[in-house]
């Protein structure tokens, strides 16, 4: 179950619990507001009334264990639901505020993967709080890179002392997000070993060293950095864990539709870079801003923005623009088609190419411009 309708059964559930609820786009100021994963921290509505959201509802009333992080989080919380094989099924997604009912009715530890979004309206922090890395990235949502900063550290900031923080001792930013916090500290390196801590994780001798509360365990699997951060969380949990004899990979956010291969969540230059080679026959544009404010606008990300539209310029074979950000790209994209939609850009590229399309923006769209993909 996925978007509106799991929005309304959950709303459905709150609101038999004794938690007036109200999903949506049209709310008043007189109600508890749960906004969906696309509203802005921004949004001039927000101030009328009280906001709630699911997943600071999860950390209040569960025992939760949570990862963050510019990327790498899905991965990350993948892999841990596999370490901790009573958490497989309570996992609920940064993709989707609303991950349903049934998450609501579990009794047992929720990893739970949070972004930004997610984390703009938490005033409760996890047990075990994971960052990945941090980076620039949806300025646009919250108007500027110390809001998103901010956003991010309240997954550390209402931890105790009894509580963990585990930290990337390769990326000093993101151990940032944790610096008042009291919480204990668990580290996971891809380079140096880290200093002292509740839990130490760390490339060794061809494969992972280990160190926590059960003991130093040597393991030989390859240290990609999801799974270090995802093995230290899981030994700071204090919950039983095992390697399973394979890892399940997550299926990547891209999904085939006939001829379409449907990427539009890659709405960042990074992501959108992912799938590109050469001959590509693309799909890009969406919004180029956001509640006023700019997409990519940060010097990292200007950079980013400048690669992805370098390596456009190199792999693709076509490229059919959409939006505002479309009409921004066109003139630097020689060679390229700007159209009125993304409906339009799509059928256009359809008829024009024998082959696949690859529907990846590299900007944010509207929700209903996703969900409407299927349909063309």
């Amino acid at each position: 179950m996925d978007g509106p309708e799991a929005a309304e059964e959950t709303a459905d559930w709150l609101n038999r619990h004794g938690r007036p609820a109200r999903v949506g786009s049209q709310f008043s100021g007189t109600e508890e507001f749960w906004p969906d994963v696309w509203t802005s921290p921004l949004d001039p509505r927000l101030g009328m009334g009280r906001v709630s959201c699911l997943a600071d509802f999860l950390l209040q009333t569960r025992d939760v264990v949570a990862v963050t992080g510019t990327a790498g989080k899905t991965t990350t919380s993948w892999y841990l639901t596999q370490l901790l094989q009573e958490c497989c099924s309570n996992r609920a997604r940064a993709q989707n505020l609303w991950p349903g009912p049934s998450l609501l009715d579990t009794v047992g530890t929720v990893v739970a993967e949070l972004t930004s979004s997610h984390l703009a309206f938490c005033h409760h922090s996890p047990r075990v709080a994971a960052v990945t890395n941090f980076w620039p990235d949806h300025l646009e949502i919250h108007g500027s890179l110390e809001a998103y900063r901010e956003a991010k550290s309240r997954l550390f900031r209402f931890q105790s002392a009894d509580d963990v923080a585990v930290l990337p001792w390769h990326d000093r930013e993101a151990q940032g997000l944790a610096e008042a916090s009291p919480a204990r500290r668990a580290w996971f390196s891809l380079e140096a070993e880290p200093p002292e801590g509740m839990v130490r994780v760390f490339p060794y001798g061809g494969g992972i060293l280990l160190e926590g509360p059960g003991g130093q365990r040597q393991l030989k699997v390859e240290p990609t950095p999801a799974l270090l951060c995802a093995l230290a969380v899981a030994e700071a949990s204090g919950l039983e864990w095992a390697l399973p004899e394979r890892f399940e990979l997550p299926p990547h956010r891209a999904a085939r539709l006939g001829r379409l291969v449907d990427d539009t969540l890659a709405a960042t230059p990074r992501k959108a870079s992912y799938r590109l080679q050469a001959g590509t026959h693309l799909v890009a544009g969406g919004l180029l801003e956001i509640a006023g404010h700019k997409v990519h606008s940060s010097r990292l990300e200007q950079e980013a923005l400048e690669e992805w539209i370098d390596r456009v310029r190199r792999c693709c074979a076509r490229v059919d623009l959409f939006g505002s950000a479309g009409e921004w790209l066109h003139p630097q994209l020689s060679g390229s088609y700007l159209h009125g939609s993304l409906a339009e850009a799509v059928q256009a590229a359809l008829q024009a190419c024998p082959g696949d399309v690859l529907v990846s923006p590299g900007f944010p769209m509207l929700q209903e411009e996703r969900l409407a993909l299927g349909a063309l």
